[in-house]
Parts: structure tokens; C-alpha cells; sequence
């Protein structure tokens, strides 16, 4: 047996959904140019050869794995978070998910930790049956903006200004950070259950570029 192997004795428990695994995911661009020419001279110089394009994004979350913070097995390879989390009696997998009513629930208690057996009532030299990536972690909605104004000098050579609007309406984005999952799902941790971490708010950057 090598460090990885959740079960030797129930493997059917590593079939399951690929760590990438978005269920649903919605994609959509948009480009608009302003051609409209302007007989007035100040509303050509303020208004003429601006662009905005947008993206968008809405996708369910990324499959979550629950483990155990400890060696319960005991099987010599004395790695934690290798071993498959138990489920308490009489629970399935339909008990684990919960709804929220505000946020603060959501962040603090995104799924039901008494779904599962604590540490301390865990017999040594067991393996846990909670299967792989059975539930899916926080969703993803997300909008970026982009605002570009180009400027002729000469023939061939213009000037751009550009305006990048990333995360525009500063969602909260529960993303894994840094490979770690932004939900805690390691029994035994002092945070099980929590979301932990979060992707940045709105991020606005202003550039400019000469194109020839």
C-alpha cells in the first residue's frame, strides 16, 4: 500500500467526480465599439473610438472531499488527510448539504459537520466511507469589464487607454486560494465546516499602449 490509497479494502470509495468537475458552467462575452460619428467637434473629441467589452461567468462550485485531520487507520503510512471522513449512522449524502439563510451561515457553517463521526469517536485502525467529491463547494458568478479608447497619431501609429474592471459588482468569490480548498472539510480541524478563504474584491487597473 502506498500514501494515497484512501481504502485498500473499499477502493470504489476513490471513484468519483474529477477535482475539476463544474456541473454547470455559463460563459458569455459581449463587445461593443461606439462608431457613431459626431458632427460636433467637442462630442467627436470626447466621445468617438471608445470600446467595452464584458465577460461573464456563473458556475457551481468545484467537487469538496471530506478527510480525516488524523491517522485513524493506522496503516503505516501515517499520513492525515489521506483517509476518507465516516459518516455518523443512519446519515447519507443527502444529509451533509444544508441551505443557509444569510452569509454569515453560509460562511460559518457551510455543511452539516454533525453528518460526520468527530475524531474522538473514531475506532484506531478503521477507514472512513464518506465517498470521493460527493458535494460541491461554494458557486461562482462573476462579471469583468474592460473600457479601451484608441487615439490616431499618425498612419500606422495610435495610442490606447484602457480601463480593466476585474470582479466589476465585487462578488464574494469562494475559490480555492494557493491549491487549498476555500471550504474546510478535514474533520478534526478547528475550522471544519468554515469557509476559509476567499479570492480578492473588485480590482481596477488603468494602462496605456502604443500600437504600430
Amino acid at each position: 500500500m502506498t500514501a494515497g490509497n484512501d481504502d485498500p479494502f473499499n477502493l470504489r470509495l476513490d471513484f468519483g467526480r474529477g477535482n475539476f468537475d463544474h456541473t454547470h458552467v455559463f460563459t458569455a462575452s459581449e463587445l461593443w465599439r461606439q462608431d457613431h460619428k459626431f458632427k460636433n467637434t467637442f462630442a467627436r473629441y470626447l466621445l468617438s473610438d471608445w470600446s467595452l467589452g464584458a465577460f461573464n461567468t456563473a458556475q457551481s462550485g468545484a467537487p469538496i472531499e471530506f478527510v480525516l485531520g488524523s491517522d485513524i487507520a493506522l496503516n503505516g503510512t501515517n499520513e492525515a488527510s489521506l483517509e476518507h471522513a465516516q459518516l455518523q449512522p443512519n446519515m447519507t449524502y443527502a444529509n451533509v448539504g444544508i441551505s443557509h439563510p444569510n452569509t454569515n451561515a453560509f460562511v460559518h457553517s457551510y455543511f452539516n459537520t454533525a453528518a460526520f463521526v468527530p475524531l474522538s469517536q473514531m475506532t484506531l485502525g478503521t477507514y472512513g466511507n464518506a465517498g470521493r467529491n460527493f458535494m460541491n463547494g461554494p458557486a461562482l458568478f462573476n462579471t469583468d469589464l474592460t473600457l479601451t479608447r484608441e487615439f490616431p497619431i499618425r498612419e500606422g501609429i495610435r495610442a490606447q487607454i484602457r480601463g480593466e474592471f476585474f470582479n466589476l459588482f465585487n462578488e464574494k468569490h469562494f475559490v480555492p486560494q494557493n491549491n487549498v480548498a476555500a471550504v474546510n472539510t478535514t474533520v478534526g480541524s478547528g475550522t471544519f465546516g468554515q469557509i476559509t478563504s476567499a479570492g480578492p474584491g473588485r480590482v481596477i487597473q488603468v494602462g496605456a499602449k502604443l500600437i504600430w
